[in-house]
């Protein structure tokens, strides 16, 4: 696959990595406490995968090709050699269940697997042995064509397993189909929240129409005695804008608590930072001057004659 120019790395492994579903307990090294007892998750896997996959390798190196399947030789993640304390090395040995100890031999940079939105790194090993790995994965030249890529691919594995179909599978939608319900949540969430503020919108319309019809007296007498069209919207905007300081004032906190606990959940998060804060005040205010400002300047250019003659 590499001979053909258009595959930059390839690997085999018996999990497709953005999923692991085995996992294990009984691991033993030197120095582990009793009461240690960790659920680390597993993958066997050839050398070339973490190349194809893009996952760093910080300490020490891959497996090579030579005595697979026959070499005690595991490598770890970083959350795994935390875990295991000064042992958690290269040259480190682990076994599991009292069995042969494996060496380490390299120690990848953590990822986040399985629930990936939530989930913080969990402890990992991969076995050196690929007679199990049934997940081929291929990472493409930088700058070669897609199409031209999956052809030279697909000539090359047919040519070795013509009896089996073909089925390329991208990681990036297998990745966003991880996240499919946050965007329909994500979409609910807007829509909902459109809708709260095209009914907030009505409301105060309805409100200061209202207020600009009992007061259209004192706007005419206001008028005749020289107020200006400013004075007048902000007469009638100032009781508007003290209930939604009140209540941003009231809705502030409560928003503050509820993001953080939910963004508590996540592994990975944002901070709320107080400029989301501003700039949510700052947005409400300008939708509420726009929606009063109607009315406000309809009653503050209206004739203060037509107002005042039936009295």
């Amino acid at each position: 696959l590499i001979n053909t120019g258009y595959v930059a790395g390839t690997g085999l492994s018996s999990q497709d990595m953005i999923k692991i579903v085995n996992s294990g307990s009984g691991y033993t090294w030197q120095g582990k406490e009793e009461t240690v007892n960790p659920f680390v998750s597993n993958a066997h896997i050839s050398p070339g995968i973490f190349a194809a996959l893009g996952i760093p390798i910080s300490e020490g190196s891959d497996f090579s090709f030579g005595n697979a399947n026959q070499k005690p030789e595991v490598i770890i993640n970083r959350s795994f050699a935390k875990l295991m304390g000064d042992e958690g090395r290269i040259g480190g040995t682990i076994s599991r269940f009292n069995a042969n100890p494996m060496q380490i031999v390299g120690i990848v940079e953590d990822f986040v697997y399985n629930d990936i939105s939530r989930a913080k790194a969990e402890p990992v090993i991969f076995y050196h042995y690929y007679g199990n790995a049934k997940n081929l994965f291929v990472r493409i030249q930088e700058g070669k064509s897609g199409i031209e890529a999956i052809t030279a691919i697909q000539d090359i594995l047919m040519a070795h397993n013509p009896g089996k179909l073909f089925e390329p599978i991208f990681m990036d939608e297998t990745f966003n189909r991880m996240f499919s319900n946050y965007h329909l949540t994500k979409k609910l969430i807007t829509l909902f929240a459109i809708l709260a503020v095209i009914l907030s919108c009505l409301g105060l319309f309805g409100l200061s129409a209202y207020s600009a019809e009992q007061r259209v007296k004192e706007i005419g007498v206001r008028k005749i005695l020289g107020a200006t069209v400013w004075n007048i919207v902000s007469l009638l905007g100032s009781n508007f804008i003290q209930l939604l300081t009140i209540a941003f004032l009231i809705a502030v906190p409560l928003a503050w608590y509820v993001g953080n606990y939910w963004l508590e959940g996540y592994g990975y998060r944002i901070s709320l930072g107080w400029y989301i804060f501003v700039a949510t005040g700052v947005l409400v205010v300008l939708i509420a001057m726009l929606t009063m400002s109607v009315q406000s300047l309809k009653a503050a250019t209206a004739n203060p004659v037509k107002a005042l003659k039936t009295e």
